[in-house]
């Protein structure tokens, strides 16, 4: 999806960095570091001397995502497709842009490639962690449901070396839990009655 505007992050980075550039070393924070190192993160494609391209690198995650994460999805190409996450986070440490920090595109797309290979690499992790199909998450090489040992949450948080770390926590049913006994949904899609 594409937006016309400028997103509020680019407003933000633009008015927290003074407009000489600057690194964002002279920013005030009340969490110590944190501003600082995002602003600084922010504005490095605008002063890098890399030779990656935001925009082809976008297409290579959007290639990447649909082969290996799409709609029909298996380790062997989740392992894969978590390789080209890997080697793209690596090209994209790289991306150079030209030009001002107002309306400028090309720095635009280098912050939406930074934050969708993030996004990537926890649905990657995600998906290999859950071996069963549900909803929209379909695994060819684990096709049921099985609410037996899948009937939880994923959570997926960033953890201390940078990496992503998961944790499986029961789903709390606030109104009605659902009954073994029912049919399955793919029984009830199929016309079959539960065994």
């Amino acid at each position: 999806m594409m937006s016309k505007t400028i997103p509020e992050r680019t407003i933000l980075v633009m008015g927290i960095i003074p407009r000489g550039g600057g690194s964002g070393d002279d920013v005030q924070d009340s969490c110590p570091g944190q501003v600082s190192e995002s602003a600084a993160r922010a504005v490095a494609p605008l002063h890098r001397g890399g030779s990656t391209n935001p925009f082809r690198a976008t297409q290579e995650l959007k290639e990447a995502m649909w082969e290996g994460c799409g709609v029909a999805r298996d380790r062997k190409g989740l392992l894969r497709n978590r390789e080209r996450i890997e080697e793209l986070t690596e090209q994209a440490a790289d991306t150079t842009v030209p030009g001002p920090r107002e309306a400028n595109y090309a720095w635009q797309e280098a912050l939406d490639l930074s934050n969708q290979l993030e996004v990537a690499r926890v649905m990657v992790e995600s998906a290999l962690v859950r071996e069963e199909s549900r909803g929209s998450h379909y695994r060819s090489d684990h096709p049921e449901q099985d609410d037996a040992r899948w009937l939880q949450c994923i959570v997926v948080r960033r953890g201390p070396d940078g990496g992503v770390d998961v944790d499986l926590r029961p789903v709390k049913f606030s109104r009605k839990r659902p009954d073994p006994a029912d049919p399955s949904a793919e029984d009830l899609e199929r016309g079959e009655p539960s065994a």
